[in-house]
């Protein structure tokens, strides 16, 4: 349970001010959350068997060694049921000595008492934790957006561990990949608090792959490269020999003939089989400016006869992804907001 950030993505501070730095002999230890200008909640296991002395926290730094206001406690108040063998009721609350003012830190509202997150949802980690089991804990904060698991997946996936009323997991069962590590126990767990990870909602933004896994073109042939003046600016999906379909936002600039397609090729830049677009179709309703029906055909100019480029089905009108269902998310996107675009292919999975 002392896990937080594996996978995830760099983070400012000044988008989750909340998050602090919980301190022990001046050394980061846990994480915790600004609940009001001299009250952090954290996680009791982290100040059990210390000295009051001992604590303090850095607020409004994304560093975990420097920067921001560092304040002492000067008092600890665990959970009345709280037990250390159990991991039970495992939250505390420190005051500090005096109150937060440096301007990159805020406080974050809690939930009502008795309000459990839903299935489904997407929660917010944020945290300095190791990004790999086992190993150094990270210099700079770092954020990472998981689902919330069932009760009852929760309790299978640690059949010999009690999962109480009080505990949930956030993850994607079988896959992994994102999820917490050692080093940010204690640091919040937020929900409809940040901008979902999707395009839709970021249309110009080639961002779709943050975090991810490394893959290739021979596990997924019916990805292309778009590009347009011979360069990739987003992805595409054959579903016949001689179409593809695409955001209809990636080609409302140009003209028809400064596209082409990247073809049965891992790697963005180079490899495989580029054909020129010939036709382009946008759907009747999509709309710029709020992105709804953002979706086009794109017809080529002949069909790929690379091996590493086939079509791939595509659903019925009206049917949608059921709610829970994995998805896998691939392309050349950047790895993190802002970043540069991958050389090479990436997938990422998650749960609707």
């Amino acid at each position: 349970f002392d896990e937080k950030i594996v996978g995830g993505t760099p983070a400012n501070i000044v988008n989750y001010s909340y998050q602090v730095s919980l301190l022990r002999n001046n050394i980061h230890y846990c994480g915790g959350a600004i609940i009001s200008s001299t009250w952090i909640l954290t996680a009791a296991h982290c100040v059990v068997g210390g000295l009051i002395s001992a604590f303090s926290i850095r607020a409004g730094s994304s560093s975990i060694n420097s920067g921001g206001q560092i304040i002492a406690a000067s008092r600890i108040l665990f959970h009345a049921r709280y037990r250390r063998r159990l991991l039970d009721y495992d939250i505390a609350l420190i005051q500090l000595v005096s109150p937060i003012t440096i301007r990159n830190a805020s406080s974050i509202p809690l939930v009502p008492s008795g309000t459990g997150p839903a299935t489904g949802a997407i929660a917010t980690v944020t945290g300095w934790g190791d990004l790999t089991e086992g190993g150094n804990v990270s210099a700079t904060l770092r954020v990472v957006q998981v689902p919330i698991i069932s009760q009852a997946n929760c309790r299978a996936a640690y059949n010999r561990t009690i999962v109480t009323d009080r505990m949930f997991c956030a993850g994607v069962l079988g896959i992994g990949g994102k999820d917490a590590c050692q080093g940010d126990s204690g640091g919040p767990v937020v929900i409809g608090a940040a901008p979902p990870q999707t395009y839709v909602d970021h249309p110009m933004l080639d961002g779709r792959i943050v975090g991810g896994t490394a893959t290739t073109i021979e596990e997924y042939p019916f990805i292309a490269s778009l590009l347009r003046s011979n360069s990739h600016i987003c992805g595409a999906v054959i579903i016949s020999e001689l179409w593809l379909i695409t955001a209809a936002h990636c080609v409302t600039s140009g003209s028809v003939s400064s596209y082409s397609v990247r073809g049965g090729s891992t790697t963005r830049n180079s490899g495989g089989q580029v054909v020129a677009v010939t036709r382009i179709l946008g759907h009747a309703n999509y709309d710029s400016r709020t992105t709804d029906y953002d979706v086009a055909a794109l017809q080529i100019a002949s069909a790929f006869t690379i091996a590493n480029a086939v079509p791939i089905g595509i659903v019925s009108s009206g049917i949608g992804p059921p709610a829970g269902a994995i998805t896998t998310i691939l392309g050349w996107g950047a790895l993190s907001e802002g970043g540069q675009l991958q050389q090479f292919f990436k997938e990422w999975r998650s749960q609707l």
